[in-house]
């Protein structure tokens, strides 16, 4: 089983690196690191995710790079906008081939990629 049984460890938002913090101020944003542990953990590649509270949009970021699907609602125009920033800054940055080793290897941790590139 691939459920979680113990205490999942992730970087608090000041030891988040920059790339995953920068151009969005929400005082409730997740690592990736941490939500991607829950992602893989309770879905597979091809799944839907419901983030009915999508905030900063660190989960659809996550689900961008493992491989899932990602439905996110959020009714605060200021996050709306700050997470859509986020998203597509991220996405135009990041090279295709990238984010095809993520959802390739699992077992790898996104903070192992390199993603410093991002944080120009």
């Amino acid at each position: 089983m691939r459920h979680i049984r113990s205490v999942l460890q992730a970087p608090n938002k000041p030891a988040m690196k920059g790339w995953e913090r920068d151009g969005c101020h929400h005082p409730t944003m997740k690592p990736v690191s941490l939500l991607a542990q829950l992602i893989r953990a309770y879905t597979n590649p091809g799944d839907w995710v419901l983030d009915p509270f999508a905030g900063s949009g660190s989960t659809a970021l996550t689900c961008f790079f493992t491989g899932r699907n990602c439905l996110a609602y959020e009714n605060n125009t200021q996050w709306f906008y700050e997470s859509t920033v986020r998203f597509n800054r991220i996405r135009d940055m990041l090279g295709l081939g990238q984010v095809q080793q993520l959802i390739e290897q699992p077992d790898k941790k996104i903070d192992e990629f390199d993603l410093t590139a991002l944080y120009a």
